[in-house]
């Protein structure tokens, strides 16, 4: 496997794998979980440490994956590409060019159960870069949903969106610049028949969370699910528990989906709901009612 090279301005990054191969995007669920650890851990008002023990079955059930024996031995194999995986970077300061290259992680130790041989815990030692950033509070929030995307189109969408978009109303990128930022080395034409095919199946594992994303003319625009735009009629903000409790309510359906929908409903409402969590899982388990899933 060889390097990837993007050039960002002036400048150059390299991702360099090991003979393990390229660190993958889910392979990044182990150092997601990671850090969401040390965040949890700073806002407890604990100190973060580079050095971190964590709970095997807890990561697998939390990054949506399998707790078989197959899972845990792809664990193993993903820490050994995020430990060889190196990231390298050129950049001019003061008329100097510096080359500094990191690695995601410095270092990971595996405890397995000597009756069955199961990987009961797994102990990592973190990059300084990323114990600087969660002790700085540079570290993003994403959605638990992120880890049911399967697509690493859908995930990287969601993460540019996420870094990009974060909580403004919308955000607009062109076509060429969301190729270079996803990193796609697909013909033009073909990345955009990638991203139009992920958004137009908009099924229940590719849903991006968060936003909504939509092609207008050479543009590609990202809009927070849940943001009021200037000029449009109020929009009714729901909170995390709200899609939770409606996900209860509609086993089966797409909450977003219906989500759409209870808007387009509720704007040609005399009256907007004056509890709109409440109003929404109500729709939704109206909805389920009435078209029930076989």
């Amino acid at each position: 496997m060889v390097a990837r090279t993007y050039n960002l301005g002036k400048t150059c990054m390299e991702v360099i794998p090991s003979g393990r191969g390229l660190a993958t995007v889910h392979d990044r669920d182990v150092l997601i979980f990671a850090v969401s650890q040390l965040v949890a851990a700073a806002d407890a008002g604990r100190e973060p440490t580079a050095y971190l023990r964590i709970n095997a079955h807890q990561l697998l059930l939390a990054t949506n994956r399998g707790t078989d024996g197959r899972a845990y031995r792809a664990l193993t194999a993903a820490l050994e590409r995020l430990r060889g995986t190196t990231i390298k970077a050129n950049f001019v300061i003061g008329g100097k060019e510096i080359t500094e290259g990191v690695g995601l992680i410095d270092g990971f130790r595996v405890v397995r159960e000597t009756t069955d041989g199961r990987m009961s815990e797994l102990e990592l030692k973190l990059a300084d870069w990323t114990l600087d950033a969660v002790r700085s509070r540079e570290v993003l929030r994403i959605s638990p949903d992120y880890f049911r995307l399967r697509s690493p189109l859908a995930r990287r969408l969601y993460e540019i969106g996420r870094k990009h978009c974060g909580q403004q109303v919308r955000w607009t990128i062109g076509w060429d610049k969301l190729s270079r930022k996803v990193g796609s080395r697909a013909p033009a034409s073909r990345f955009k028949r990638s991203v139009r095919e992920l958004l137009a199946e908009n099924g229940q594992d590719r849903f991006i969370p968060d936003y909504l994303i939509e092609e207008e003319g050479p543009n590609v625009i990202f809009r927070r699910i849940g943001a009021q735009e200037p000029g449009l009629i109020p929009t009714m903000l729901l909170q995390p528990e709200d899609y939770e409790e409606a996900r209860a309510a509609a086993a089966g359906w797409d909450v977003h989906a219906l989500e759409r929908e209870w808007r387009e409903w509720i704007e040609e409402l005399e009256d907007s709901p004056r509890n709109p969590g409440k109003h929404f899982v109500a729709f939704c388990r109206a909805h389920a009612k009435r078209n029930r899933l076989d």
